[in-house]
């Protein structure tokens, strides 16, 4: 769901001559996103057994009720303009794209028959900037030369872990893409090497 709201008005560009268009734009929307893999009800896999040929069935996954969609809210501002009749045109974007519940794999008690399962674990915000600038060069009739320039930034960073889990664990890091407070999604971490250990000559890392 969503809504827009735009602002072009001719009017308004009287006093800017070197203005030949120019539009404002507001967006506001709200998506979800389901978990594929898990649900409120146990999912199994139906098979054959290969030794006794007997029909077999495998838990793939617990069933899960507290699970909620992954939502996001997306708030977009944008211009789009020509200028200098029209030799130069292009468009302007800021956006803010705030999560929550985002799904991740969570280690449970081996004992229930699984290692982990999949939990609304975390909110994470993004940030980012789209410019674009097209310039007419040279337009002649035979010739047309054209440029365009984009660029393109975009922070993000977790804002809120949900459960309590320790995503700094070395495991945790090898897997990728942690859970960390304050820092982005998908950043990549490495340990420092401390030396090898004088009584077996195994891999050392501070901490």
């Amino acid at each position: 769901s969503g809504a827009s709201w735009i602002l072009s008005n001719e009017n308004f560009l009287k006093g800017a001559s070197f203005v030949d268009y120019l539009q404002l734009r507001a967006t506001y929307g709200l998506n979800g996103n389901i978990p594929k893999n898990s649900g409120p009800f146990m999912i199994a896999e139906s098979g054959t057994n290969y030794f006794n040929n007997l029909p077999t069935n495998s838990i793939i996954t617990p069933a899960n009720n507290q699970l909620r969609w992954e939502s996001t809210a997306i708030t977009n501002l944008g211009i789009d303009y020509n200028l200098l009749n029209y030799r130069l045109s292009g468009k302007a974007d800021y956006y803010v794209r705030k999560s929550a519940d985002l799904l991740g794999d969570y280690d449970i008690n081996p004992t229930l028959g699984f290692t982990s399962a999949q939990v609304n674990t975390a909110s994470m915000t993004n940030r980012g900037w789209e410019f674009q600038l097209t310039s007419k060069n040279i337009v002649t009739r035979n010739f047309e030369w054209n440029t365009t320039v984009s660029y393109a930034n975009n922070k993000n960073k977790i804002t809120k872990v949900a459960i309590s889990s320790d995503y700094t664990t070395p495991l945790r890091l090898a897997s990728g893409s942690p859970y960390i407070v304050g820092q982005p999604y998908g950043g990549m971490y490495s340990f420092r090497f401390g030396d090898l250990s004088p009584n077996d000559g195994q891999i050392q890392m501070l901490d």
